[in-house]
């Protein structure tokens, strides 16, 4: 990740709050980005949760690993205005199958709803990849 982004504010627990609180510019009114890559969301996330990308991608079941891989897949489904399909998402997280990829999106959603550190880390993501019209300046 790149040493002067503005992600680096909030890759750990403790500061994923204070991120969330200040956002600097509002996103209100601002366009969604088109795209985002999938590369720089697999890096944050895993950033964000303390685990290596590598971790992340693996066939493990931990559950700081699959809430990784919730959060890659809510943030690809919903924060572009034409986000990737299931099939595509899979095959970024080392060639899942869709229908893992629908599991994880559903486990996203409940999420949100029930766990304070993911909605937080979901607001983050998407604030951050509309202010930087997704993620450009951190593409290699």
């Amino acid at each position: 990740m790149n040493a002067h982004s503005p992600l680096n504010v909030f890759v750990n627990r403790e500061n994923t709050a204070r991120a969330v609180a200040y956002v600097g510019p509002s996103i209100e009114g601002r366009p969604r980005p088109r795209w985002i890559s999938p590369d720089v969301v697999i890096r944050v996330a895993a950033a964000l949760y303390g685990i290596d990308e590598s971790e992340l991608l693996s066939r493990r079941r931990n559950p700081r690993f699959e809430e990784a891989r919730a959060l890659v897949v809510w943030c690809l489904w919903t924060i572009p205005t034409e986000p990737l399909s299931y099939v595509r998402i899979g095959r970024h997280m080392d060639g899942r199958d869709h229908s893992t990829v629908t599991n994880l999106h559903v486990k996203a959603i409940a999420l949100r709803l029930c766990n304070g550190f993911f909605a937080d880390c979901c607001t983050a993501m998407r604030r951050y990849f509309i202010l930087t019209n997704g993620g450009a300046h951190e593409r290699a």
